[in-house]
């Protein structure tokens, strides 16, 4: 026999966090689309992925000391 879905009321907090969620979601998208775009234009961008490798470098030089 198959169960009825629950129906969850949420609260007016919980309604407010995802709203905010989602709109953050939907920003960061747009960022990255944006510097993929300036990255596509300019071969020197330092765009968020020449940063992720910085810290990369410096976490793997950290744990090797």
């Amino acid at each position: 026999m198959k169960r009825k879905a629950r129906k969850t009321v949420l609260t007016p907090e919980d309604r407010e966090r995802e709203i905010r969620s989602e709109a953050i979601d939907r920003m960061l998208k747009d960022m990255l689309e944006r510097e993929a775009e300036q990255a596509a234009k300019d071969p020197n961008y330092r765009g968020l992925g020449y940063w992720v490798e910085q810290v990369k470098a410096e976490r793997d030089a950290e744990n090797a000391a």
